[in-house]
């Protein structure tokens, strides 16, 4: 066999062919030479990337201070999950493992994560509430969580117009891509206190009749 300093995929995928009998894929694509190699050298750089995969998997979860096992690691090293935002749930999970032991929830998902730093709701989506617990004070609000992970709440009025609450942050970091969410959920909203309007509207009819 070739030296492991020396060892590649193809030379090495080309030394196990050769001890396999002729006959071991007979009737399969792999009966051919060329495809067997082929097939063996995948086979062995997929081993190979997946040790070196495991060996970084390793080295960031060090280097943040977080379980090699948390769902931060396994949500930011997601093919689909952009570096800027692995590397908020990243900070997240730093946050998380520092209160771990107060008890604070462990969320197993990206939505679990979010609503948790949300306060229990979606960010994103539009919510009514009523703060004092009065229909009269009742409120039209999102969640959003900005670059540096802090939650931030946007009141919408009933004419749309909205306003961002750092509620205890010094100043609120906000992508372009959030700021076109707030424009476009101002429509909403209008259309959310006008359903609300009606409804009072029509409550005040059945109590003067």
């Amino acid at each position: 066999m070739s030296r492991p300093g020396d060892f590649v995929p193809l030379a090495g995928a080309r030394e196990i062919a050769a001890t396999l009998p002729a006959s071991a894929f007979a009737d399969t694509a792999l009966a051919e030479a060329v495809t067997l190699e082929r097939a063996l050298s995948l086979l062995l750089s997929h081993r190979a990337l997946q040790k070196e995969a495991d060996r970084l998997r390793s080295v960031l979860a060090e280097l943040c201070a977080i379980p090699q096992d948390g769902p931060e690691l396994d949500l930011a090293l997601a093919p689909e999950v952009a570096p800027e935002e692995a590397l908020r749930l990243l900070a997240a999970g730093m946050t998380r493992a520092a209160k771990q032991e107060t008890g604070s929830i462990h969320p197993q998902d990206m939505a679990d994560l979010t609503r948790l730093l949300c306060g229990g709701r979606t960010k994103g989506v539009l919510h009514v509430v009523g703060t004092d617990g009065t229909s009269e004070a009742t409120e039209v609000t999102m969640m959003l969580i900005d670059a540096e992970l802090d939650p931030v709440r946007i009141t919408f009025d009933a004419d749309g117009d909205a306003t961002i609450h750092a509620d205890g942050a010094r100043y609120v970091c906000l992508s372009p891509d959030q700021l076109e969410l707030i424009a476009a959920r101002s429509q909403e909203a209008v259309a959310i206190w006008e359903e609300i309007s009606a409804r009072e509207d029509a409550l005040l009819e059945e109590d003067g009749a």
